[in-house]
């Protein structure tokens, strides 16, 4: 039983936890995952707080993947099925821009990070469902509309196959629903439904005025931070060979055999003394590390060597002629769908998305909004 505050108590999902260790299982070997999809940053993260409270509760290290799905990654269940589009390169950088700056502060807090894009060229193996099966614990952001809803419900059923308990903490609320409505579980699908749920706006901030003075302090007292952890590991630990060695293990070692084995290195030559190992390319067969996807921010020119994007480009009267001042530019255009290219004036990362709000605010906020 974690001992958490009130408030971020309220914000967790139990709908689908079971028992605590699977029948059979080393406590000491294990690892907690936490799945985001939503909430991509540090600062004030319920699910992410949850998930280092569940590391040090079990003495376990941390693994964080982030998963970006395509259409074809949902199937039917996404709205691509009735002929939209969901992943055009513009959500594509965006998702990657705000991941980019989430997963180096995931990573520097001491959790193992690796962020799954999925696309063609087979990197569609949906290695989140492999870990969240393999893991000790495993804790993801609750959702509420598709295509992450879609993510969530297939987690938990991996999740409830394999023994693991998993836990949806909500991040994206003032005041959690689950903390104001009655829930019941489908008797046929299993699907927990809610009840009670306003059909007007105001009528859900009348519902729930009584709970958020106590949301917003916690969260300006840092409830919903973090805490550090007790047990780190690097990004690369995720890719360790699992090793024929007897005797004393290190934890990356000890780890191996529960990470995809699609992710180990591969043998290129061996000479007299020692054998040339190489990394699997990503991400679409390992995933990135914070440090990968951070250089990719940074520049990620050699994927511009593309000339059907080239023109694609040139079709676009709205694109900057230095397009390269867009964060993931390329990489967006040449894995995700070019109709809608990525934009430079809404950039995803922390940073930006502040310096925007803080402009809102300064401007008048909503008393001037649409006006000018």
């Amino acid at each position: 039983q974690l001992h958490l505050p009130s408030c971020l108590r309220s914000r967790i999902n139990h709908d689908s936890a079971a028992a605590a260790t699977k029948d059979g299982d080393d406590p000491s070997i294990g690892f907690v995952l936490y799945l985001p999809t939503v909430n991509l940053r540090l600062e004030h993260n319920p699910a992410f707080a949850v998930a280092c409270h569940a590391a040090n509760h079990l003495n376990l290290p941390l693994v964080v993947l982030a998963v970006v799905c395509d259409d074809a990654s949902h199937h039917t269940s996404s709205p691509v099925g009735s002929g939209g589009v969901v992943m055009t390169a513009r959500r594509l950088a965006f998702t990657l821009q705000a991941l980019s700056h989430a997963c180096h502060q995931w990573s520097r807090h001491g959790a193992a990070v690796g962020v799954r894009v999925h696309g063609p060229k087979g990197a569609r193996v949906p290695d989140h469902l492999t870990l969240a099966s393999n893991a000790t614990f495993v804790v993801t952001d609750e959702s509420f509309v598709s295509p992450y809803t879609t993510i969530t419900r297939r987690v938990k059923e991996a999740c409830s196959k394999s023994k693991v308990p998993c836990v949806s903490v909500d991040g994206s609320t003032t005041v959690p629903p689950i903390q104001v409505l009655k829930r019941s579980r489908n008797p046929v699908s299993g699907e927990i439904l809610c009840e009670g749920i306003p059909q007007k706006a105001y009528l859900w901030q009348n519902k729930t005025k009584h709970l958020r003075d106590a949301h917003l302090k916690a969260a300006m007292q840092g409830e919903f931070c973090a805490p550090e952890l007790q047990i780190k590991l690097e990004d690369e630990d995720l890719f360790h060979t699992i090793s024929g060695n007897k005797g004393s293990f290190t934890l990356a070692e000890k780890l191996a055999h529960l990470f995809p084995r699609r992710w180990k290195p591969t043998s290129l030559a061996k000479d007299s003394e020692n054998q040339l190992l190489s990394l699997p390319s990503c991400p679409d067969i390992r995933p990135f590390t914070s440090g990968e996807l951070n250089a990719l921010f940074r520049n990620d020119d050699h994927y511009k060597n593309d000339e059907p994007i080239a023109a694609a480009a040139a079709d676009q009267s709205t694109i900057s002629e230095d397009s390269s001042r867009v964060p993931f530019y390329n990489f967006s255009m040449r894995w995700a769908d070019r109709s809608v290219p990525p934009c430079e004036q809404t950039i995803g990362t922390y940073s930006c998305g502040m310096s925007r709000w803080n402009a809102f605010v300064q401007k008048g906020g909503l008393l001037r909004y649409g006006k000018e």
